[in-house]
């Protein structure tokens, strides 16, 4: 009987547990959905607002490249308004660690509707009082071959 109790408990806990990662994963990826979306939409103040104001950008192409800082971003992305800049993910790996999340995503990049690249997207975020901030960017840059899965165009 006391075992038959104990499994009990497990299980009357197990859906609090699973809730409680589902909604930390979910705070740790707003940041990273407000900025495609404020890339979508042209709007660098949601692009402005997923970032860290120091947060550090690279590309890890042909030669290892410093990006700008996410000011120079948002401003950019307020200036593509004759484009639509699509970022889709998938394959989203999330590791937490207390207050530091790192998110590992495949992604395409599309320009209005054409491909224009695609490659992996690290993100480091940092939870500060506000919410969760992207602190680091680094992503790959390929032209082909794209292996975009469907749900993913």
């Amino acid at each position: 009987m006391k075992s038959l109790l104990t499994i009990l408990c497990c299980f009357l806990l197990l859906p609090s547990s699973v809730t409680r990662a589902s909604t930390a994963h979910e705070d740790i990826m707003f940041p990273i959905y407000q900025l495609f979306d404020g890339m979508r939409e042209s709007d660098g103040d949601k692009v402005r607002n997923a970032f860290f104001p120091e947060a550090v950008f690279h590309r890890a192409h042909a030669k290892f490249k410093t990006g700008g800082s996410p000011e120079q971003f948002a401003q950019a992305v307020a200036k593509a308004t004759d484009q639509i800049w699509d970022e889709k993910i998938w394959d989203v790996e999330i590791q937490v660690n207390d207050k530091l999340a790192s998110v590992w995503t495949q992604f395409a990049f599309y320009l209005d509707d054409k491909l224009s690249h695609c490659g992996v997207n690290s993100f480091q975020l940092y939870q500060f009082e506000d919410g969760w901030k992207i602190i680091y960017l680094v992503d790959t840059f390929q032209k082909a071959p794209c292996n975009v899965p469907e749900d993913a165009k």
